[in-house]
This record gives C-alpha cells, sequence and structure tokens, in this order.
C-alpha cells in the first residue's frame, strides 16, 4: 500500500496498520504487533431489509525480548494493548505506536529503578504494587517546610 497519500475517509484493516507499522515505524529492535477483533457481524433482520453492519475493534501493542526486571530471564516482554480506531488518520496510528512504546519504556523504567530499603533492592516505582497497599503509603507524607517568610504559603509551616 502507498502511505504517501491516504485519503481522508480511509477505514483500516489490522492487515493495513499492520504493514504501516512494519514498514514506516522503528524502534530499537521491537516489533508491533496488530490485533483485529470482530466485534459485530453483518446480518440482515429476517429479511425485512434491515441490514445491521459489522464492525472490528483493532488494538496494537509492542513486542521485544529482554531480560525479565525480577527475575533476569531473557524473554519475550509486551506492552499493554492499544486501541485504534479503523478511521483514524495515518499520524493518529503513528502517534499511538509512539504513546504504545514510550508507556512501555516508562514501564520497563520504573522496573529497574531501585532503591536499599531495610537491606533489601526495592522498586518502589514499580507498576505491579497493589492499589491498597500504595493508600497506605500514602499516608506516611514526607513533605519540606521551608520556614523562611518570602517562602510561597503552600511550603511554609507557620
Amino acid at each position: 500500500m502507498n502511505f504517501t497519500r491516504i485519503p481522508k475517509n480511509h477505514v483500516w484493516t489490522g492487515e493495513q496498520i499492520q504493514e504501516l507499522l512494519d514498514t514506516q515505524v522503528k524502534y530499537k529492535d521491537w516489533v508491533f504487533v496488530v490485533q483485529e477483533e470482530k466485534v459485530a457481524e453483518t446480518i440482515d433482520l429476517l429479511g425485512s431489509g434491515i441490514t445491521i453492519a459489522g464492525d472490528i475493534d483493532i488494538h496494537i501493542r509492542a513486542e521485544w525480548f529482554a531480560p525479565d526486571n525480577v527475575t533476569g530471564e531473557v524473554g519475550k516482554q509486551t506492552s499493554r494493548w492499544w486501541r485504534v480506531s479503523k478511521h483514524s488518520r495515518k499520524n493518529e496510528i503513528i502517534a499511538a505506536a509512539f504513546a504504545c512504546i514510550q508507556r512501555a519504556e516508562e514501564h520497563e523504567m520504573r522496573e529497574c529503578f531501585k532503591y536499599l530499603f531495610k537491606d533489601q533492592w526495592t522498586m518502589p516505582y514499580n507498576t505491579h504494587t497493589d492499589v491498597d497497599e500504595l493508600a497506605e503509603a500514602s499516608l506516611h507524607l514526607d513533605v519540606r517546610t521551608d520556614t523562611r517568610p518570602e517562602a510561597p504559603k503552600n511550603q511554609r509551616r507557620d
């Protein structure tokens, strides 16, 4: 497919998005996977002349091989799935691919950032932490107190 001039009313298929990402986007040795899911079938309601059109959902994600941040074993890593509209403009699909990579890299960074706590290396910014544990931790604030009279009011403790 020629990706230079795509009509504004173009409706994408999963196959076309896969080709676009395979040929026009590159990030490290990562690959994009496109999933097309049928969400409705085209049916004729009992010969009534009324037709319900079929539809699809399209999702993309990134895959790459890297060491697991906990076990160290090399294996396939995957991002989460990102929904892409079949009515997207090309720049929206490319932007979704960028956001997918950006979020996956942030996820890896959060797992790789270690902090030594009570003689154990921990991952304080890990996204897999239980929300109730985060809520508990959020009750223990570490706020700087600025006693200068000229300090902004939200930083001053009078």
